[in-house]
């Protein structure tokens, strides 16, 4: 009697485990379904024709975005509008100029450049720029490189042995300054210079001038955000006004790109160096930067190395096969899905 009762228990006991199985799988079928079909490779968006970088230097991100919300950054925020606004991190060296700036021309960490910060610095090995790669990709006749610069030592290009630039020019530069390299490699280097902003925006539309018909990868630096927080501190109006002037060159090379025929065949990418110290006059630690930009295909936030990656991939450059190997992923997306309308993503 003993064994009949407790038979008659497992078998009501599994009865209802089959019957919750059961339930369980009806429930769980829709999802199912979603993932057992036939995989789908992953899609890629097509590269584009050119990439035009420009470098908003020493730019706090919390200061930037206050200034889009209160709609003093117009041509920022129609970029974004077509593009996206995503946050970069800093990690492994100084957040300060040098450092910065050679990690987003090149996609390289400091134990491969040996740029780690203003002080502790050298030439970028020869052949490791984003530049050099689409060179080397493209062929050096087939594709335009130029680096239009605001600063002298900090993004200079001076070599060992040679005489510096600038205030400095009467001293002898020991180390050679991070782009001595590079520059030999570009089609126009402009740098080695101290200037603003109107002076900058001439010069790089005077050198985009020369591009000929070719593809081509750019960057345009203005230094005038970095130089008026040190002068007068981040919270100054000099500091503002130094941004939205930057943000009044962004429009005027959008239009020349547009007068040209060029904008829809170019991605521009909007990034800084470093962030900026609340309320000082320093960027001692400010690790919290930002990339904007008109290609909807970007659709993340990273690493500072991830821009350079990021730029590559778009330009169709297979950066897996590069060595030393890469350390980024390209902030783009990759996968299937159906993506909301600009106005409908959420942008900051």
């Amino acid at each position: 009697m003993y064994r009949r009762s407790v038979f008659f228990i497992l078998v009501c006991v599994l009865g209802l485990l089959s019957v919750s199985a059961c339930f369980a799988q009806q429930a769980q079928a829709p999802a199912q379904q979603a993932f057992t079909g036939t995989p789908r490779a992953p899609i890629s968006p097509p590269p584009v024709e050119n990439v035009l970088l420009i470098g908003w230097d020493g730019v706090q991100r919390h200061h930037l975005l206050e200034l889009l919300i209160a709609g003093r950054l117009p041509n920022l925020r129609a970029l974004i509008d077509e593009g996206s606004f995503e946050t970069i991190a800093v990690a492994g060296h100084a957040t300060d100029t040098k450092s910065g700036w050679t990690q987003i021309t090149t996609g390289y960490d400091p134990d491969v450049t040996g740029v780690y910060s203003n002080g502790r610095y050298q030439p970028i090995p020869a052949g490791l720029s984003i530049f050099e790669r689409a060179q080397q990709a493209f062929g050096r006749d087939n594709v335009f490189t130029m680096m239009v610069m605001g600063k002298t030592a900090h993004t200079g290009s001076v070599c060992a042995g040679e005489p510096m630039r600038g205030p400095k020019k009467e001293q002898i530069e020991k180390l050679g300054q991070p782009f001595c390299n590079t520059r030999k490699a570009l089609d126009v280097w402009d740098g080695d210079k101290q200037r603003d902003a109107p002076e900058v925006g001439a010069a790089a539309t005077s050198a985009l001038e020369k591009v000929g018909g070719k593809r081509f990868l750019a960057l345009v630096h203005f230094s005038d955000p970095d130089h008026r927080g040190h002068a007068s501190g981040e919270n100054s109006a000099e500091y503002e006004q130094a941004i939205v002037t930057c943000d009044e060159w962004l429009g005027k090379l959008a239009q020349w790109l547009k007068d040209k025929g060029l904008y829809d065949k170019t991605r521009i990418c909007v990034v800084t160096d470093h962030g900026f110290d609340e309320d000082a006059k320093s960027h001692r630690y400010a690790p919290r930067t930002w990339l904007a930009t008109n290609d909807n295909a970007v659709i993340m936030g990273g690493h500072m190395h991830d821009i350079a990656a990021t730029v590559l991939v778009r330009m169709g450059i297979d950066i897996s096969k590069l060595e030393p190997a890469y350390p980024g992923r390209a902030l783009i997306d990759a996968q299937p899905f159906i993506r909301q309308p600009a106005a409908a993503r959420p942008t900051m």
